[in-house]
């Protein structure tokens, strides 16, 4: 649970992020991936988000969102992890999020604040989510739910293509 005051402070945060400029780069060279905690994508799934965009699996990066255990599975950023001005403590995983990337996808569905301020964080060129809660963080929604995010990498193909970014 998220303090009253450190909510605050977030949810500052969270506002200045929401308005920085941002610049879409195309081709598209680099992606970051914003998990769930309780998502497990298919072993497919990043090639298939590979093969998709035109992105090398290589410069696909993924982090699982994690409220309050460890996830060995998945590179994890865990509520803790976070400062109460919204911080983030771990210098590696402040390092990754502060990166220029050229997609965002947030499979996250913005839960909470904690999910809106990684989200904001990340600097990416055009940011892709799956819930139309806050239009704001996002150049393209892609409603999905739970049992459909799998299918996400074809969804994501289709918009992009008529958007003319890939």
């Amino acid at each position: 649970m998220t303090s009253f005051i450190k909510k605050y402070f977030i949810e500052r945060k969270i506002r200045k992020n929401l308005e920085r400029k941002r610049k879409l780069n195309i081709p598209l060279q680099s992606c970051f991936i914003l998990f769930p905690e309780n998502f497990v994508p298919e072993k497919n799934f990043l090639l298939q988000i590979s093969k998709k965009t035109g992105i090398p699996p290589e410069n696909i990066h993924t982090v699982s969102l994690v409220k309050n255990k460890d996830n060995n599975e998945h590179f994890s950023l865990r509520i803790q992890d976070v400062s109460i001005t919204g911080k983030i403590k771990d210098h590696n995983m402040a390092k990754l999020i502060s990166k220029p990337w050229d997609l965002l996808i947030d499979l996250t569905g913005l839960q909470d604040v904690f999910e809106q301020l990684i989200s904001s964080e990340i600097k990416a060129g055009f940011k892709v989510g799956i819930t139309d809660k806050f239009p704001e963080f996002y150049d393209l929604m892609i409603l999905s739910d739970e049992k459909n995010k799998n299918n996400f990498p074809g969804e994501l193909e289709k918009y992009l293509h008529s958007l003319q970014i890939i």
